[in-house]
């Protein structure tokens, strides 16, 4: 059979022209008309030109080619603008060094997580706005910070000098470059590592607590010791300083180089009644002696023994006038018996309350006039006094200063003692004060050579 398009012969069952493509007569199957002249007539056909063909196919080629091309575009597109924001590296934020606390052999790390790697610079990089500009989006960038770091920090407090320290750093990357709190990404490994090496850790400051004792008596008539204290006293100790204050029964206190409080020392003394007279002073710490070492101090020694000077009870007779008599006028807020100092102070609250039952202990002060005690003046003046300041309510709810003292004390000068503090006159204050400042400026003025802040 020959195709009916091309001529080309076709042997074979074939459904299609292997030359041009066309249709092939299947005859078997198809109905044919005679001529009459004895042959058979193939039915018409109307095969796919070969030119129009071509035409197809090539337009499909050229639509795929397009459909390819713009996807390709697209895709360019794309990856241009991922990798068009401005990369930085996590290595470029972890700190070189690292700080510590405490000393030599009893440090630790000190450095968080926003030390070692640093937050505030990450920040800056990533995001165009300055941190100083919008603390708030500062802040929350923090917070994404904390959630896509972890520092691992071994957990050591005897490091010493020369050893190593091991910091492990791990990133989630997603967490944070899929903020849009930031224009760049942050790149890098997931999990890095640091050594750093231990160095300039200093040696514990060893503070010796008793130089502010002056001395220590021993009193025979009440069985009692007696310290007395330098109030002036004031040492460095490296970066630390030890000095006076007397508020709160503290009488030695220890401060940082930042005027930080760490370390407040009372002490008590008993006496060994034998012939060496000797009196035995304890400081007590209010922190443990672990807690001083890590801030970098140690308090040493903690008792120490001193030579008593013992107060006995064989005297003169007392005579009325001031000079060589057995009790004197206080002078100096430093005779004042610290014991005795609390039954004034309780005895003035108390008849302070009967007028302003609400009142409560403000502040005390020494007062004192050196003309008055020089010429013997006390009969109508006023030596000195011990005046104790209280917070009080008056009767328009107004939340005042008002006061009450004891004049004209006196003190055994051989026990040291305030003579008859249960017994001593006391006075009311009549005025009322705003604040401490006119208290002060309304009661010295002609009364009082000078006015000391006497605390306990």
């Amino acid at each position: 059979m020959k195709c009916p398009v091309c001529n080309t012969p076709v042997n074979g069952d074939y459904e299609y022209c292997p030359s041009c493509g066309s249709s092939l007569p299947k005859y078997n199957n198809q109905n044919f008309s005679g001529t009459g002249n004895g042959y058979v007539t193939p039915p018409v056909i109307n095969p796919v030109q070969p030119d129009e063909k071509k035409k197809t196919k090539k337009a499909a080629i050229i639509a795929v080619s397009i459909v390819a091309v713009v996807l390709a575009a697209a895709i360019a597109v794309i990856a241009f603008a991922l990798n068009s924001s401005e990369k930085y590296e996590i290595t470029d934020y972890i700190a070189d060094n690292i700080d510590y606390q405490g000393t030599e052999g009893m440090a630790s790390v000190s450095s968080e997580k926003s030390d070692i790697v640093n937050f505030e610079a990450m920040y800056n990089d990533l995001s165009e706005i300055n941190s100083q500009a919008e603390q708030a989006r500062f802040e929350k960038a923090c917070d994404i910070f904390n959630a896509a770091i972890d520092v691992e920090i071994p957990e050591n407090n005897q490091l010493k000098n020369g050893d190593k320290v091991q910091i492990t750093i791990r990133i989630n990357y997603d967490i944070i470059n899929d903020c849009d709190l930031f224009d760049a990404k942050l790149v890098g490994d997931d999990t890095i590592s640091r050594t750093y090496i231990v160095s300039a850790l200093g040696d514990l400051r060893e503070i010796n607590p008793f130089s502010i004792i002056k001395s220590v008596k021993y009193k025979e008539a009440s069985d009692k010791t007696v310290i007395t204290y330098d109030k002036k006293y004031s040492e460095k100790f490296g970066k630390f300083t030890a000095s006076y204050n007397h508020s709160d029964k503290v009488y030695l206190e220890i401060t940082d180089e930042n005027g930080n409080v760490v370390e407040k020392i009372t002490f008590s003394s008993s006496y060994s009644n034998d012939s060496d007279k000797t009196a035995t002073v304890t400081a007590h710490l209010k922190n443990g002696e672990d807690d001083n070492k890590e801030n970098g101090f140690v308090i040493t020694p903690v008792k120490k023994q001193f030579t008593a000077q013992v107060v006995t009870t064989t005297t003169t007779t007392t005579t009325t006038t001031k000079k060589d008599s057995r009790t004197d006028f206080i002078t100096d807020q430093n005779q004042i018996d610290y014991n005795d100092y609390l039954v004034l102070k309780e005895r003035c609250l108390e008849k302070r309350r009967q007028k302003y039952p609400d009142a409560t202990f403000a502040r005390s002060y020494f007062v004192f006039n050196q003309h008055y005690y020089e010429n013997n003046m006390s009969s109508t003046n006023k030596v000195n006094g011990i005046n104790f300041v209280f917070y009080c309510t008056d009767s328009d709810g107004n939340t005042v200063l008002t006061s009450c003292c004891a004049f004209n004390v006196r003190y055994d000068k051989y026990t040291g003692d305030i003579v008859d503090p249960y017994g001593t006159e006391l006075t009311l204050g009549k005025s009322k004060y705003n604040d401490f400042d006119e208290y002060i400026s309304k009661i010295q003025p002609g009364n009082w050579d000078y006015v000391e802040t006497y605390e306990y």
